[in-house]
């Protein structure tokens, strides 16, 4: 006789066999196999969070050089302060200078530690101006577009928010102008992982997002 089995109940059959054959220690695996996909999966995802956390820590280093501490903030935005505007005393900048250059080694390839201290030696520079005040520059909110992993270099796009608040007057007594900005920015940074699997940022490209800055 016969017996007439649904799919359901071959299915089931099928996956109890297999179950007692790997209880009995018949399942085949090879010495030396390659990672499971779930496992490379897994390893990629475990990549591509590092090169999100570098990028931003990246990101909200390089949108704040310059900035004067929170001490200086709080005292130009304090009562009276228009009766005591002050420039960014030369041993701040000093620390800025040393901080920034420390900060940007550890994001950031030599080579475009090179190019970025340029970009840092005129943000500490117009701290000592004393018709413009920084009231502070940072990054507010990341949103990724893309991340790609492969091997040991990586791409990352986002838009970044980037807030700031400066005050300018033309002439030493002249009134000042309190410009709030907000901008939101396209950046694509591409990647690569030293020996010590910790990721660098090797190059970037930035440009407006239609609709903010000039």
């Amino acid at each position: 006789m016969k017996l007439k089995l649904s799919r359901a109940a071959y299915v089931r059959c099928a996956v109890t066999a297999i179950a007692a054959l790997a209880a009995a220690g018949c399942g085949v695996k090879a010495s030396g196999s390659p990672p499971s996909t779930s496992s490379a999966l897994r390893a990629k995802a475990a990549q591509a969070a590092q090169v999100k956390a570098v990028f931003i820590e990246a990101e909200t280093t390089y949108y704040s050089l310059g900035s004067p501490p929170q001490s200086y903030i709080r005292a130009m935005t304090s009562p009276g302060w228009a009766r005591r505007p002050q420039v960014v005393a030369a041993s701040v900048r000093a620390e800025l200078l040393d901080s920034g250059k420390k900060a940007l080694a550890r994001y950031f390839t030599p080579s475009l530690v090179q190019r970025d201290l340029t970009a840092l030696d005129n943000a500490v520079h117009q701290d000592a101006n004393p018709n413009v005040m920084n009231l502070g520059v940072g990054v507010t909110n990341v949103k990724f577009i893309r991340v790609k992993v492969t091997g040991a270099i990586a791409t990352a796009e986002a838009h970044v928010t980037v807030r700031g608040v400066t005050r300018i007057r033309q002439t030493n007594t002249g009134p000042w102008l309190t410009t709030p900005g907000m901008n939101i920015v396209d950046d694509i940074l591409t990647l690569v992982r030293e020996p010590s699997g910790r990721w660098l940022v090797n190059s970037y490209y930035s440009n407006l997002v239609p609709g903010y800055g000039p």
